[in-house]
């Protein structure tokens, strides 16, 4: 689920299985843009989590609405990964 693009590929793939529910991250990973930009060496530390949600980088409205036609219920599940 780095991308709603990408999500949407793995939807329909695992719908091309036969699997019948999706689990996902409960978030993403991202670098914080304006210390990549300056400090690109700490990419891997200094990070916010993006939940998917109204604030995301990104818009998942998509995602769901796959999910829907698809007829998979969503679980999501993440550790601290840090």
């Amino acid at each position: 689920m780095g991308t709603p693009d990408e999500a949407l590929v793995e939807l329909d793939h695992a719908h091309a299985l036969g699997l019948k529910v999706a689990m996902i991250p409960s978030y993403v990973r991202r670098p914080v843009p304006r210390a990549a930009e300056q400090h690109p060496d700490l990419t891997r530390t200094d990070i916010w989590l993006d939940s998917y949600a109204i604030d995301s980088a990104y818009d998942y409205d998509p995602v769901w609405a796959r999910c829907i036609e698809l007829g998979f219920p969503v679980a999501s599940h993440s550790g601290l990964g840090f």
